[in-house]
């Protein structure tokens, strides 16, 4: 399993925003789910299956966007 953690208080404390998981169930205590509905689970973490993530020469390739599958991803500029 793998966890991708955020601050929003400058690094004094880190909450869960991705987890990484064959079995979210198991590990986290969370339901498989790639997609916050509304903005109020926006700020839940989201849990997903990493084994179809790209293979590449010395490991696996991880590529995060903190706005995919977030509602309010709109709301940003690139």
């Amino acid at each position: 399993p793998i966890s991708i953690l955020k601050s929003m208080d400058y690094g004094r404390t880190w909450k869960p925003m991705q987890h990484y998981s064959s079995d979210c169930l198991r590990d986290f205590g969370l339901p498989p789910r790639t997609v916050a509905q509304t903005r109020h689970q926006e700020t839940e973490p989201l849990c997903s299956d990493p084994r179809p993530l790209q293979r590449q020469r010395g490991g696996t390739v991880l590529a995060f966007s903190t706005l995919d599958g977030r509602p309010s991803y709109p709301d940003y500029d690139y």
